[in-house]
């Protein structure tokens, strides 16, 4: 018997059928993460972000006593309504409302923060994400605003409010939604 360093073919063809299985695994996880990524810009994008997006500004808008933008671009509203931080649900208690842009991970997110006012606990602080490749929020007064605002200063809630929301370069228009308090 001669003992021999080489590989047979059968251990040759044994480990290349191996290595094109493990191929054709890695390469179908990878299809499958591409596929779910697209699903999931695609449901952050157009008409069926604007609907959910309109809807929550309006509420907090809607119920906001004042409001402030800070020199990052932050927009702060202190409203008499909030989430409960349980069941996502609306309820009437004071709280601090924070829209903001920030990046988690490699994307930038518009993030909706609250601070509810005189709780403790789990439920005083919730953060949600509401809408990836946001590139900046903007919050102009119209009507009895009482001046320019200046960045971090407390304003009383003007009558009407335009929220312009810019998204990164992508090609997607910025969404303008106009809010009135009558």
């Amino acid at each position: 018997m001669r003992s021999s360093k080489a590989l047979t073919l059968i251990e040759l063809m044994a480990t290349l059928a191996i290595a094109g299985a493990l191929t054709a695994a890695a390469l179908s996880v990878a299809a499958n993460l591409a596929r779910v990524e697209a699903a999931e810009q695609r449901r952050y994008e157009g008409p069926s972000l604007a609907g959910p997006l309109r809807a929550m500004l309006g509420e907090d808008i809607l119920h906001a006593k004042r409001y402030r933008v800070s020199e990052a671009g932050a927009v702060q509203l202190e409203t008499f309504c909030s989430l409960d931080g349980e069941t996502m649900a609306r309820e009437h208690s004071p709280a601090t409302v924070t829209y903001e842009v920030r990046q988690i991970g490699r994307r930038l997110w518009l993030l909706r923060g609250q601070q509810r006012l005189g709780a403790a606990g789990e439920n005083a602080r919730t953060n949600e994400l509401l809408c990836p490749g946001v590139e900046s929020i903007a919050l102009a007064a119209e009507g009895d605003s009482g001046g320019a605002v200046t960045a971090g200063q407390w304003k009383a809630m003007p009558s009407a409010v335009t929220v312009t929301v810019t998204f990164v370069g992508d090609g997607r228009p910025p969404m303008c939604f106009r809010f009135r308090n009558e």
